[in-house]
């Protein structure tokens, strides 16, 4: 395991104290892309769930388990691929679209034996979502007698483990009613808010057999089958994610396929209040695409930007829910599917670094310390001074090797040295050699990374600075 104590800061903003912690574990096993990785879903026993697109297996996909305590890879054998995940009554939940003919199900794995069944469901299952302790709903495709297309919301009952339907949407709409495939509504994505209510994503169109699609979003009361829809939000194609906030709101990821217009952003992060009042809030940072979007217990909202070349870089960003102010992390690689752990307050991304031939992989936790008292600037002159230091705590004697380099696709290296330590909370301090002063004055950023070994544990620990003249 890789523990990672990282501080990152942005010298235009006056910047609250805040730091987060980053632990990366490596995961076995050959490479994968982004595209085939499905939802990362955190157990409440804390172990990782999540699927490789794999052609080989009968099934299309090999679930996967990761324990971070043991740095164990499970293979899990299921009847389905994993479209979307959910942790809900001791087990996860999959739902996965089937095709061929073949019955439409859901899958549900127990945490704890691994044992698989299937749920057999009315229609294709699109989205599945449940909060902590309550109940499982899905959203499900399906078509009635007369072959039109029907956008179902069913809640699974605890005991029997069957759906039943709470909302069908039948309106005389002219976009809705229409043949199957055309026309009418889906649900892609379902969040269940604080109160109880489920936030769905509603995916239509402008008129009957067109590809001009109209995105709104729908907030139903699961006691009564009274729903409101909100919308259509002008301008936006898809609602990539949706997730519940603190007080009967819902925070969503929008994105555009048309042309820009007027220079509008490709994508952007979205919020509805219980009430229905829509908020569009630019990606301040953004590299290629954001995949992830979490909530955490204090209310805030975490978004992943993952860059895919070298010439942008890749993001975690904090959001303020009272100010919105961005508050922008570095990652380690590239961050992609952000997760909120079971305590409300870690998350946990998959680490997609180069290609999907090669490159190493891993799953990252991520500590946030909004308390935390690192300065957020360093001055050249103190450091060409002074060095720059961290703190690594060793559990046994440790020793190992300390470097200062620039954060770049090319890396120099500004000072390095060796040490060793006993147990304990241990100060590295680097000294930089004359040509890394010089250096120092033209680095947007630096990194003091030590590599050592901790009794027979190999760790490393790192911290960005940027340098302010």
């Amino acid at each position: 395991m890789r523990a990672v104590l990282l501080a990152v800061f942005t010298l235009a903003l006056a910047s609250p104290a805040g730091a987060v912690t980053l632990s990366e574990f490596p995961v076995p096993g050959r490479s994968f892309s982004i595209t085939s990785i499905s939802d990362l879903v955190v157990a409440p026993d804390g172990n990782l769930w999540f699927t490789r697109s794999d052609p080989d297996v009968p099934s299309g996909a090999e679930m996967q388990i990761f324990d971070p305590r043991t740095e164990r890879l499970t293979n899990v054998a299921t009847p389905t691929g994993a479209s979307t995940m959910v942790a809900a009554d001791g087990a996860i939940w999959i739902a996965a679209p089937q095709f061929g003919g073949a019955p439409e199900i859901l899958t549900r794995i127990d945490v704890a034996t691994h044992a698989a069944e299937t749920v057999p469901v009315e229609g294709r299952p699109l989205a599945i979502a449940a909060a902590p302790g309550g109940p499982l709903y899905v959203a499900l495709e399906g078509q009635d007698a007369e072959r039109y297309r029907t956008a179902d919301i069913a809640v699974i009952d605890k005991g029997t483990r069957t759906p039943r339907r709470i909302l069908r949407l039948t309106t005389p709409h002219p976009v809705l009613g229409q043949p199957l495939g055309v026309g009418a509504p889906l649900f892609n994505a379902l969040a269940v808010a604080s109160d109880g209510a489920v936030w769905a994503y509603e995916l239509g169109f402008t008129a009957p057999g067109t590809t001009q699609q109209v995105v709104k979003l729908l907030r139903l009361d699961p006691a009564t089958g009274a729903y409101r829809e909100y919308g259509p939000l002008e301008g936006w194609s898809v609602v990539r994610r949706i997730v519940a906030g603190k007080a009967g709101d819902a925070w969503f990821g929008l994105q555009r396929f048309s042309a820009d217009v007027d220079g509008a952003p490709k994508e952007a992060l979205g919020h509805i209040t219980a009430a229905g009042a829509v908020e569009i809030i630019p990606y301040r940072y953004f590299g290629y695409t954001a995949t992830g979007l979490a909530v955490t217990g204090d209310g805030a909202v975490w978004y992943d930007s993952a860059a895919v070349d070298d010439d942008r870089p890749s993001y975690l960003v904090r959001i303020d829910p009272q100010t919105r102010a961005q508050r922008a992390f570095e990652p380690l690689g590239i961050p992609v599917r952000l997760s909120l752990g079971p305590d409300g307050k870690s998350l946990w991304y998959v680490d997609w670094t180069g290609s999907q031939a090669t490159g190493p992989r891993g799953i990252v936790r991520v500590d946030p310390d909004p308390a935390s008292t690192a300065p957020d600037t360093v001055t050249t002159e103190n450091a060409a001074r002074r060095g720059l230091a961290t703190v690594v705590d060793c559990l046994k004697a440790c020793k190992g090797v300390a470097r200062v380099t620039t954060v770049a696709s090319r890396r120099v290296t500004l000072g390095a040295m060796r040490f060793a330590a006993r147990s304990g909370p241990h100060r590295v301090r680097v000294r930089l050699s004359t040509h890394g002063k010089a250096q120092l004055r033209h680095a947007k950023r630096v990194i003091l990374r030590v590599t050592y070994r901790d009794g027979k544990k190999a760790r490393t620990v790192s911290r960005v600075f940027r340098p302010r003249r």
